[in-house]
């Protein structure tokens, strides 16, 4: 191990269920509150919501970093990921599964080298690894 450390520091302001905010120093708070399936309502961001987010840009910041260094040309990059949350035995919640389906418009003759780098930005995506569930990469070209 290399010994390098990042902090990342949030702050969350409750004041009540559908109210409540998260912050980060610099950055606009964001609103959260449980989503539906948990009591919730369906305007805010929940945490379901941001730890599928953070896959999605996560990857979507590693592969087209990658790209930038190998001068791959993609004209569009979206990125949707569905998380699968499941109850299990024990009756607690985790995410068993993350769908990372990247959306790519590319040369056909750079397709082999955009796998290359989807496969690498998989490998490398820093919340990828963090998770529990298993994460699917399944690319589509345009």
């Amino acid at each position: 191990m290399s010994g390098i450390e990042h902090r990342y520091t949030v702050d969350v302001m409750w004041k009540g269920r559908e109210e409540s905010q998260v912050r980060a120093e610099g950055r606009p708070a964001i609103e959260f509150g449980p989503p539906p399936e948990f009591g919730g309502g369906n305007t805010r961001w929940s945490p379901e919501h941001m730890i599928v987010a953070s896959i999605s840009t996560c990857f979507m910041l590693t592969f087209m970093s990658l790209a930038e260094k190998t001068k791959l040309s993609v004209q569009v990059h979206k990125c949707p990921v569905e998380g699968v949350l499941t109850q299990g035995e024990d009756r607690r919640w985790s995410f068993t599964q993350f769908f990372v389906r990247p959306e790519l418009n590319v040369p056909k003759e750079e397709q082999e080298k955009a796998r290359t780098l989807l496969e690498k930005a998989e490998k490398y995506c820093l919340i990828s690894q963090s998770v529990k569930g298993h994460v699917a990469v399944e690319p589509v070209f345009a």
